[in-house]
């Protein structure tokens, strides 16, 4: 049985409080603690054998979900037709804090491509602007310079449903590893609630957390101190050397509910969700830049982050038992705290 110690982003006891991060662009807009508490528990499970795991169907709370979007990337030799090699905005993202460029081999840099495929997996690398391309006008297409390449999968839109990546994925100081996130819009400008909504169904913080400190979140509105909820679950394997499931079961209704996974297992409570707009899945690889949430590398070593497989469920009319992934906890609609954003 793997060791977990959860820390949860609502108000209970302050057995171990931690800071929230007021940092350029990435940090919460607000200042002070994230009231959090630390509780040991002890959970079965641990990464899913991708072989035991490769059934398209999933049951969830007696009721069978199909894949309606997968990517076995365990069994691939090149990128799906599904997925776009940028995100949904364009190669960059957030000026002042994502120091990557988001390149694919028809964007230049000599052809670099970050995607790649090897020992059953698809593998994302960041590394260094060549000297070479130091200068190139792509690099700063939005007034700020970035300094490495890296790569990022955006794929079609859905609403509702499991979503479900596994992942191996850098834990490094200045690396920002996001394996899944979904991100919904109306289409309206500006993003205001209803029309905008974040799911962050893992990210890696660089060294902020701890190495092994995967944070899910979900964001609504548009980026002030009420924003955001937190949840950070402290993982053992390593996330940096094991492969673990990461998961958001997202339901409709008035309101609808969104609860994050690790494992299978449920991580967070469950969330009145904020919108019932299609979100789109984004894959991507950050990298911190200088005074932001985290420091940047420590130097210019390539990283890279490893995934066997992209799933996205929807439940059809058929009952199962037993479930595969824990019962969500119970719905909770107390105060919001605030954590980083995209």
């Amino acid at each position: 049985m793997d060791f977990w110690l959860r820390l949860r982003g609502f108000g209970v006891a302050l057995l171990l409080p931690v800071s929230a991060c007021s940092g350029g662009g990435v940090g919460a807009s607000g200042s002070g603690a994230i009231p959090e508490s630390a509780v040991a528990i002890q959970q079965p499970g641990g990464a899913i054998d991708p072989a035991a795991a490769s059934t398209q169907t999933i049951c969830v709370g007696g009721n069978e979900f199909s894949t309606t979007e997968d990517d076995e990337f365990s069994e691939d030799s090149s990128l799906g037709s599904m997925w776009a090699t940028k995100l949904p905005w364009g190669r960059t993202n957030n000026a002042g804090t994502d120091d990557a460029y988001y390149t694919d081999p028809t964007a230049g840099f000599g052809g670099y491509d970050p995607v790649s495929f090897s020992d059953g997996a698809m593998n994302i690398t960041a590394e260094p602007v060549p000297a070479t391309d130091a200068n190139a006008p792509a690099l700063s297409i939005d007034g700020t310079k970035r300094h490495w390449l890296s790569g990022a999968l955006s794929g079609p839109p859905q609403t509702y449903g499991y979503v479900e990546i596994s992942a191996r994925e850098p834990n490094l100081q200045g690396f920002w590893p996001a394996p899944l996130w979904l991100f919904g819009t109306s289409g309206k400008q500006p993003f205001t609630p209803p029309a905008f909504q974040e799911l962050d169904v893992n990210e890696l913080l660089g060294s902020t957390f701890g190495k092994s400190s995967v944070q899910q979140t979900m964001l609504y509105g548009y980026r002030t101190p009420t924003d955001g909820i937190p949840v950070r679950t402290v993982i053992s394997p390593d996330p940096g050397t094991t492969f673990h499931t990461y998961g958001v079961l997202w339901t409709a209704g008035k309101p609808g509910t969104v609860t994050f996974y690790v494992d299978r297992h449920v991580a967070t409570p469950t969330y009145p969700a904020q919108s019932n707009y299609p979100m789109i899945p984004i894959i991507s690889l950050q990298v911190f830049a200088s005074g932001t949430w985290s420091l940047p590398p420590v130097d210019n070593t390539p990283q890279t982050m490893s995934l066997q497989y992209f799933r996205w469920y929807q439940p059809t009319t058929a009952s199962c038992s037993p479930s595969n992934i824990v019962a969500a906890a119970a719905t909770r609609t107390g105060s919001r705290e605030v954590a980083g954003f995209h």
